[in-house]
């Protein structure tokens, strides 16, 4: 994974977070206890009651268990309709964005 991928995959949770979904539903939904665990410590989240953190490498790993971790991750691939990736106009495209403020639902109207 790469620190761009790292990043973006912050930005979702954050998304996610701002829809008002708790924490405990990321780890019930079955992304990695490693991605959690990061992501929450390094933006000082509360870490999410049902995560079980035993086996985990402190906060900050040294790069070489990153790399470890995330290619063995392999679970839980994310599919097509949940990734994020950039858009035609470079913009990165979120699952459920539609209305989210940086993206508006249909391009504005100029006039009717």
């Amino acid at each position: 994974m790469t620190q761009r991928q790292y990043d973006t995959v912050k930005e979702i949770i954050l998304d996610i977070l701002g829809y008002g979904v708790p924490p405990e539903y990321l780890v019930d939904c079955g992304i990695s206890k490693e991605i959690i665990y990061y992501v929450f410590t390094e933006l000082n989240l509360r870490l999410p009651s049902n995560l079980v953190t035993v086996g985990i490498p402190p906060y900050p790993p040294p790069p070489d268990v990153i790399a470890s971790i995330f290619l063995s991750q392999s679970a839980f691939p994310l599919s097509p309709s949940v990734t994020a990736g950039p858009s035609v106009d470079g913009n990165i495209t979120r699952p459920g964005s539609v209305g989210h403020p940086r993206h508006p639902p249909y391009p504005p109207t100029h006039g009717v």
